[in-house]
């Protein structure tokens, strides 16, 4: 059987600028409450202790909304199979692969997917019945792993021919 890696890299535009307007509407009003607290007069080791903490707030929580927009932006998919399994991970979210074992697979498949009305949203996805998703956006395909404990795992592609003739290799084994 043929050797298939794959990288899904781009994001869901919708994606990002949602988290980049989230990330100003967060700091807006700490940034109000600053700029009313302000008094050019009072030198900053004069300033109360309430203003200190509220820029330490401000300063943390732009912090965390530079670093999750920094992850969403650095956000992948890699899936690699083999003769003996199929393996997927969604770089940040998951540091080691999800191993699937051809012989716990049941069927494989490519399928067309729609990330927002099929799965909820993009990213990593766990829905009850068993399904799980790995979408960076919300238009693609997806490879559809049906295990024989009745689990799915569907994850997103982009090298469709690779993976139709591994598909076929799988079928025929």
């Amino acid at each position: 059987m043929r050797f298939v890696s794959d990288k899904v890299e781009e994001g869901s535009t919708a994606m990002i600028i949602f988290i980049a307007a989230s990330s100003v509407i967060s700091v807006l009003p700490i940034g109000y409450a600053l700029f009313q607290m302000y008094d050019s007069s009072v030198s900053w080791s004069e300033s109360s202790s309430d203003y200190k903490i509220l820029w330490a707030v401000f300063l943390f929580v732009l912090i965390m909304m530079i670093g999750l927009l920094y992850m969403f932006l650095n956000m992948k998919i890699e899936i690699k199979a083999d003769s003996t399994a199929i393996e997927a991970r969604m770089i940040p979210f998951m540091r080691s692969f999800r191993v699937s074992n051809l012989s716990d697979i049941q069927s494989l498949d490519i399928i067309k997917i729609d990330g927002i009305m099929k799965y909820g949203g993009v990213g990593l996805k766990k829905q009850l019945g068993g399904r799980t998703s790995y979408t960076m956006n919300g238009e693609g395909h997806a490879l559809m792993i049906k295990m024989k404990d009745k689990k799915e795992l569907h994850v997103q592609i982009s090298k469709v021919e690779e993976w139709k003739r591994y598909i076929n290799e799988f079928e025929n084994q």
